[in-house]
Order: structure tokens, then C-alpha cells, then sequence
């Protein structure tokens, strides 16, 4: 399924975080694409805030962040600067999305399909055009 949401407002980003919520799948990978500035780590801080986890940053440097709620364990991963696959076998990334309820990755393009084989995952892809950002939810 696919959803396509124009957003001109950080506080419209809760209406995707919703959405994620809503779908109720079990340990998602959700990938996210755009250029840098689209709104990936800000979507990533939405969704942890709605959650009530306020520290939220982008993991570029650390590669993998993980945000511990009431409710949920989150992880949030950079590969922007990940170059070889090799690198991403090295981080043990299946004991990351086994250890979270849920796991955001930006720059995912690295990723094999077979990294993600029995994960449910989403992809949001964010794209900027006078200054509203279209951002496409597929499932």
C-alpha cells in the first residue's frame, strides 16, 4: 500500500507517525530515503517524542542510536556514511532489529533485500519542493 502526504509543518509529521502506529506490525524496518535536510532524523525525533523520548539526534557519527521508552525500544541507524556492504554485516544487524520494537534507518540504500527478508518493512521516501516536503509511505 502506498500513502502520500504533503507536509508543511514539523507538527504534521505526528500524522505519518500515526500512521506507522496504526499499521501494528511486529518489529518494523523502516527506511528512510531522502537528501540531506529532507526531515529523516526529524521524523525519527517525531515519532520517539510521541513515544515521550526527547533526546533525539542523528546517529551519522555513532551509526546506531537506541532510545529506550516506557513502551517501546527504538532504534534509529545512519549508513550515510557506510560505504560497503561489509561494514553493514559487521554491525551484527539482525541482533539490532531483534533487540527493538522498532528500527529506522536512514541512507538505507546500501541494504541488501536479503538483510530484510521476514521483516515487515516501510519505506518513507522525503523530497523537498518549495519548501513543502511530499512524503511517500509505502508498505
Amino acid at each position: 500500500m502506498e500513502k502520500i502526504f504533503l507536509i508543511k509543518s514539523v507538527e504534521e509529521l505526528d500524522n505519518i507517525v500515526d500512521l506507522l502506529l496504526s499499521l501494528n506490525l511486529k518489529k518494523p524496518v523502516v527506511l528512510l530515503y531522502g537528501e540531506i535536510g529532507a526531515g529523516k532524523t526529524e521524523f525519527v525525533r517525531r515519532f520517539c517524542l510521541k513515544q515521550g523520548f526527547k533526546n533525539v539526534s542523528s546517529p551519522t557519527f555513532n551509526i546506531h542510536h537506541l532510545y529506550e521508552t516506557k513502551n517501546m525500544i527504538i532504534n534509529h541507524i545512519d549508513f550515510y556514511r557506510i560505504k560497503r556492504v561489509e561494514h553493514i554485516k559487521e554491525l551484527d544487524i539482525y541482533d539490532i532489529f531483534e533487540k527493538g520494537d522498532i528500527t529506522f534507518i536512514e541512507w538505507p540504500e546500501l541494504l541488501e533485500k536479503d538483510f530484510l527478508n521476514g521483516y515487515d518493512t516501510i519505506k518513507i521516501n522525503i523530497s523537498i519542493e518549495n519548501d513543502i516536503r511530499k512524503v511517500r509511505v509505502e508498505w
